[in-house]
């Protein structure tokens, strides 16, 4: 648990007309590649452009909190998946991803992790709760 809670991340994200927003990532397959959502990034439609500025707080809560410029790799709209690159010799190690779709079944106890209540304040420590996996 510890090693995802250290991955996962919080986005301010900001757009052409200077309105914000965020979300929670994660730093997935190699170091600085942060996993969101279109949503997160506002890309939802193919008309959208890229936001202004993206930034991204690794170790949020902690003493070694910091704060980082992020660009927008891709965004896949279907899936509401988005990819970020940061750059930073100080990053913790990214998640390995390969769940197969047949060792995922429904009622199977899985854990989220994230900003529930966002993390627009500095030093909002990343919170972990369990749920059931629904059709």
């Amino acid at each position: 648990m510890r090693k995802t809670k250290q991955a996962t991340v919080y986005l301010r994200v900001a757009d052409a007309r200077n309105k914000t927003g965020g979300g929670s990532g994660f730093l997935a397959v190699e170091p600085g590649v942060v996993i969101t959502n279109a949503h997160v990034v506002g890309m939802m439609t193919a008309s959208s452009k890229p936001p202004t500025k993206i930034e991204v707080v690794v170790h949020s809560g902690e003493a070694n909190e910091l704060s980082l410029v992020g660009v927008v790799l891709g965004v896949d709209r279907v899936a509401d998946l988005a990819v970020v690159k940061i750059e930073s010799n100080a990053l913790p190690s990214p998640l390995q991803l390969g769940l197969k779709d047949d060792e995922l079944y429904e009622t199977q106890k899985a854990y989220i992790f994230g900003f529930p209540f966002g993390a627009q304040q500095r030093f909002v420590e990343v919170d972990a709760d369990v749920f059931l996996v629904s059709a």
